[in-house]
């Protein structure tokens, strides 16, 4: 019975420092655990950040990319503008021409005519005159 005795406080002794050593490898394995669980969380935070700055980044891309659209939207704009007006001017450029050609054109006829007309005129007063000096003629003859 003593040795039953011994026995069983060898053994519990033994289970006592397997349970140590156990006490010492959990510990241990929590420490590791914690190490790598800290370990992980620093690389996600730096990972985290890394995509916060990315996408901080392709927001003023996205920011640099719509000013730059909006830039090219109105310069589109002011030469759709300038298209238009320049139409208009060649319009109006075109009208003044035609109108101008025609004013020309006149001219040119009212010049044409103008020596005919004097010439009619000219005409009409030589007859005018061949008539007054034939009724003086005959005035003349009816005095004497």
């Amino acid at each position: 019975a003593a040795q039953e005795i011994e026995t069983l406080r060898q053994q519990v002794a033994s289970n006592s420092a397997t349970q140590d050593a156990h006490q010492e490898q959990l510990a241990s394995f929590k420490e590791k655990a914690r190490v790598a669980m800290q370990k992980l969380k620093e690389q996600n935070e730096e990972q985290l950040n890394a995509l916060r700055s990315e996408l901080e980044d392709a927001r003023n891309h996205g920011a640099a990319n719509e000013e730059y659209n909006n830039a090219i939207a109105e310069k589109a704009a002011e030469l759709d503008r300038m298209q238009a007006d320049l139409e208009d001017l060649r319009k109006s450029s075109t009208e003044q021409i035609k109108q101008l050609q025609a004013e020309l054109e006149a001219s040119r006829s009212a010049a044409a005519e103008a020596p005919q007309v004097e010439s009619e005129e000219l005409e009409r007063l030589q007859q005018e005159l061949t008539e007054a000096l034939s009724a003086k003629a005959a005035a003349a003859q009816e005095i004497e």
